[in-house]
């Protein structure tokens, strides 16, 4: 995975930069596409994503997510709720607990062996 540094000692002063800047995607504020981050991190050995998030910031990566990905969405929260008004390619896994995002894990690991 790829890392972006958004911050460097200068001295005792330490200097924070934006983590991206997004000019592209209406959906994600100015610093940041989660969507962007997402396809730089990913290499051509990446099989699937899973991704685990609950607020409405977390949909923009979900909409983007492939077929054989997997999105799972906190029960109750925002995201859960968006994705109930849309269509989206991955599989969708709600959570309201660790323990179902450690099953889907576990089913997913065995599928891929």
């Amino acid at each position: 995975m790829k890392c972006i540094p958004t911050a460097d000692w200068n001295g005792n002063l330490l200097a924070v930069r934006r983590y991206t800047t997004n000019e592209q995607c209406s959906r994600c504020p100015i610093n940041m596409c989660k969507s962007e981050i997402l396809s730089n991190s990913l290499t051509d050995d990446t099989s699937s994503v899973i991704y685990v998030g609950d607020g409405s910031n977390d949909l923009c990566p979900v909409i983007n997510l492939r077929e054989k990905d997997i999105a799972c969405p906190r029960e109750g929260y925002s995201l859960s709720k968006k994705l109930n008004n849309i269509e989206v390619k991955c599989s969708v896994v709600r959570w309201s607990n660790a323990a179902r995002i450690v099953d889907c894990l576990n089913d997913c690991l065995n599928v891929l062996q």
